[in-house]
Parts: structure tokens; C-alpha cells; sequence
């Protein structure tokens, strides 16, 4: 809960007195009850993290981008802070080098810990095939490791992700080759998957989350990506609504995501479109299976 930003001397900005040998369970109730409707909504939201800083002088600062962004909501998170690659527009002459990762982590935690009221930090994400970092190791597509048919390497490439990832952040969550299948060919995301089979991508979904608890220092969650039926849309179009039955998404798609559970997963991605009419996010009937 509190990452790098405690090696950087920084304070929680508590209210009342406050004890970090309480119980998490304790903690994150108090932290909760403190928080207004809006924090809350923030806390829900995110903005573009390799947007959020800028170098000058070989230095990282935040950009007028984040500033902007807090002063209208405050403490919502950053996606895919640490991307280089022509999606973030970020490379070897305008992004993070290995030499600046760790320091770029910490200017952005302090700043989200200094301008939050309760003083909450970050978590970042940043794994699709490996980090997606500048100098990071570049693991295969989703189909890619899907057509190896080998959990242990699976498993093996999420140890390896966990582990560089390890080496510039300490508050986090490694979202791994995506949960969705690959039913339509047509869909843009097919290659982020581990395939069209239900119980492949469960069995390599199971190797993924084991790979990435290996270890308890420090302990990551794994990230499920996007229940339920992201790759169903109209048209295999991204954001378009999805019909399907919900015995079809049962029985079919949502096998990855109660294996990935299961197996230790604590973090859930929601789809963003709208399935059989009611937005993914909102289909408490089909989070109850878990």
C-alpha cells in the first residue's frame, strides 16, 4: 500500500494518529471511511501515465498534463506510466531509461501523496508480454506463448516480468496476457490473448498467476483483462455492445477468469462496452459466479 515513496522520506498525510502495525483489513476500512464519494470516484479513474511527466536536464518532472488533471481530480491513477513503444510515443530520446525509472517513480509518488487529501499512493501496472519499459525484456504476444502450449514457460516468463518489474516499483499489479478470447478473428486484440479455447487459456492463465506470486517480496497481484466478453462486440469492434446470452458467457468465457481467480488473482479489469445492455462494469450477476 505505501511503495516507493516511503524510501523517499515521504509521510502519510493521516487525519488522526494512525499506526501501520494495524491490521490491513483495519487500515483500509479507517482509509475508507475517511474518504469522501469523490475521492472514491477518483480513485476509479485514470489518465494517460506517460503523459503524466516530462524530462528537462536529464531530470523527471511532473508534466502540466498531471497538474492539470489533480487539480480537477485528484488522485485518480496512471495507466501504463512506464510504456515506450509507438502507442506512448515514448523512446530512447523522450522516455524512461533504465537510469531514470525508479527516480521517475518516485517524483510522480510523491506528488500523488502531496496533493491527495489522505495522502494515497499509487499503483502502477505496466506488463502485456513483459514490461513494456525501455531496455526491459520483450516477452511473446499472448498467442505467441499460447502456441507453445507450455504452462512452465508461461510461468516462467511471468517470474522473469515480475522480477524486472521489481527493480523499479514496489506497488503494483502485472497484468499478463489478456483473459478474453480470440472468438473473432476480426476483433484488434486477438494477439493480446492466449487464444479462441477456454481451457488453454485457463490452464496458461493458472501459470501466469503463479508465476507472478513466486515470490512474497514483493507481492504483486496479477491483473484479469476484461470481463467478461471484451471481444464480443458488434462487428469485432472495440467499445460496441455485446449479445450474448449470459449462459454463453458462463460457460465459455468466463472459465479464464475463475481460473485466474482461483489461482490468486485480486485484481479485475472490467470490460468497457455494454453487455446485453447493461454496462460490463454494472453485471453484478456475473461477478457473483466468483
Amino acid at each position: 500500500m505505501f511503495g516507493d515513496w516511503w524510501l523517499a522520506g515521504m509521510r502519510p498525510v493521516w487525519r488522526q494518529p494512525y499506526s501501520r502495525l494495524q491490521p490491513v483489513e483495519l487500515r483500509v476500512k479507517d482509509l475508507l471511511g475517511r474518504m469522501t464519494v469523490f475521492e472514491k470516484v477518483a480513485q476509479l479513474s485514470s489518465g494517460r501515465g506517460f503523459t503524466a511527466y516530462e524530462i528537462k536536464n536529464s531530470q523527471v518532472v511532473v508534466s502540466e498534463e498531471l497538474k492539470r488533471g489533480y487539480a480537477a481530480l485528484p488522485g485518480y491513477g496512471l495507466f501504463a506510466f512506464f510504456r515506450a513503444d509507438w502507442y506512448s510515443k515514448r523512446n530512447w530520446s523522450n522516455g524512461l531509461t533504465p537510469e531514470l525509472l525508479a527516480k521517475a517513480h518516485n517524483v510522480i509518488q510523491r506528488y500523488a501523496v502531496v496533493n491527495t487529501r489522505l495522502g494515497i499512493p499509487l499503483l502502477f501496472n505496466g506488463t502485456i508480454h513483459g514490461p513494456q519499459v525501455l531496455g526491459g525484456i520483450v516477452l511473446p504476444s499472448g498467442l505467441g506463448q499460447a502456441a507453445t502450449w507450455d504452462p512452465a514457460c508461461v510461468r516462467r516468463g511471468a517470474e522473469v516480468s515480475r522480477v524486472e518489474f521489481a527493480s523499479f516499483s514496489r506497488a503494483g499489479h502485472l497484468a499478463g496476457p489478456t483473459q478474453d478470447l480470440a472468438a473473432d478473428p476480426r476483433w484488434c486484440r486477438c494477439e493480446e490473448t492466449f487464444g479462441e479455447d477456454p481451457w488453454l487459456s485457463a490452464e496458461l492463465t493458472r501459470a501466469f498467476c503463479e508465476g507472478t506470486l513466486a515470490s512474497d517480496a514483493p507481492r504483486y497481484t496479477p491483473q484479469l483483462r476484461h470481463f467478461l466478453g471484451h471481444g464480443l462486440g458488434e462487428g469485432a469492434h472495440m467499445n460496441q455492445s455485446v449479445h450474448r446470452s449470459t449462459v454463453e458467457l458462463l460457460n465459455e468465457h468466463f472459465l479464464p477468469f475463475e481460473v485466474g481467480v482461483q489461482s490468486g488473482a485480486r485484481h479485475i479489469m472490467t470490460c468497457y462496452n455494454i453487455v446485453d445492455g447493461i454496462p460490463g462494469c454494472l453485471r453484478g450477476d456475473l461477478v457473483n459466479g466468483f
